[in-house]
């Protein structure tokens, strides 16, 4: 849709329902105050760009070629109507299953100039990445929606671990947010193609469909009357819940440990309190260090290692993944963050 802006705008969602929510984004992005571009900036150092949400929602808007990614999410948020903690969110560059976030003064054109043309799979995405207060309560809409299909995102990939009576709680509520109140309609068969929206891919073999759907439409009942935005909400309360809500999760295997198992199978997780070792793959507690305890970080291709102790009894902790650069950076933004608060 071309407005009278300049700006074009498109919204479509990959999931069935959803309508007041994703009407909701459309608003706000149709309505928002536009970013002017100087007078200086010729239309050739403009370039259209493509921005999804995790509801596979996507948003395509011309931008100056020099935006920076920290300029670009200052716009998408102002588009939204986003005010809560803005800066604790990132734009991702998404390869495959692979997210990257970018750095606040990466130019997102230059990025996509390496994709190779229309052809390439890769996206850009706009979501949450620091959680300094995880358990805080939100009451701003957007705030809500976003962390809602954020939450729902993670639960489905196996990013936030959940059990099968956990699953099905989940998506009881989920259905409230997708379909509204439990009807007539929502019997055996209703889910059957949809299932994978509301289970986990993980776990949704240890029941067959039909006990899956019983179990949903039992829980779905549960919240009748509930508008999409209070269903969202009360998703959000039931993900606070989890041990690792709030706690970005990596799955890699020990290098060296002090004692632990080489080779031993866990989960690297980032959060504002620290580093946690998780264990494959109910993500319970393994250990934890407070980021008073880490004395230095880093990484590799293939590895992130950090150091816990003092400078002269210390234990030096590696760990093979490829996600060594973005533990790394989530580390440091993390350490910024808390130093910024403690300045203030």
């Amino acid at each position: 849709m071309m407005g009278s802006r300049g700006i074009t705008l498109q919204l479509s969602s990959g999931r069935p329902g959803l309508t007041h929510s994703l009407n909701f984004c459309m608003k706000k992005l149709l309505h928002a105050r536009i970013r002017a571009i100087p007078h200086s900036h010729s239309t050739m150092s403009k370039s259209f760009i493509k921005v999804f949400l995790l509801d596979d929602s996507a948003k395509t808007m011309a931008i100056d070629k020099e935006m920076t990614a920290k300029e670009l999410v200052t716009i998408i948020a102002e588009k939204l109507e986003l005010t809560d903690n803005v800066e604790h969110y990132s734009l991702f560059e998404v390869k495959g299953d692979n997210y990257k976030s970018l750095l606040d003064d990466q130019k997102p054109f230059d990025i996509m100039s390496e994709w190779g043309g229309k052809d390439s799979s890769n996206k850009f995405v706009f979501k949450r990445h620091y959680f300094m207060n995880p358990t805080d309560d939100v009451k701003e809409e957007a705030a809500i929606y976003l962390l809602y299909i954020q939450a729902l995102d993670d639960i489905l990939k196996g990013h936030l671990y959940v059990t099968p009576e956990q699953a099905i709680q989940f998506a009881g509520i989920n259905m409230q947010v997708v379909y509204g109140d439990h009807n007539d309609r929502h019997v055996l068969g209703f889910l059957e193609k949809h299932i994978a929206e509301f289970i986990p891919a993980s776990i949704l073999k240890s029941k067959r469909v039909p006990d899956w759907e019983d179990a949903i439409y039992e829980e779905h009942q549960k919240h009748k009357g509930l508008s999409d935005t209070e269903a969202q909400s009360k998703f959000l309360d039931l993900a606070r819940t989890l041990p690792v809500y709030g706690i970005t999760t990596y799955p890699c295997k020990y290098v060296s440990a002090g004692t632990r198992r080489i080779g031993q199978r866990v989960f690297i997780g980032v959060s504002s309190k620290g580093i946690h070792i998780l264990n494959y793959p109910t993500m319970d507690g393994n250990g934890f260090y407070s980021y008073n305890d880490i004395l230095s970080w880093g990484s590799s291709h293939t590895s992130f290692t950090f150091c816990t102790g003092d400078r002269v009894n210390f234990t030096k902790h590696s760990l093979e993944t490829r996600a060594g650069k973005e533990i790394t950076d989530q580390v440091a933004g993390y350490v910024g963050l808390i130093i910024r608060q403690l300045q203030q």
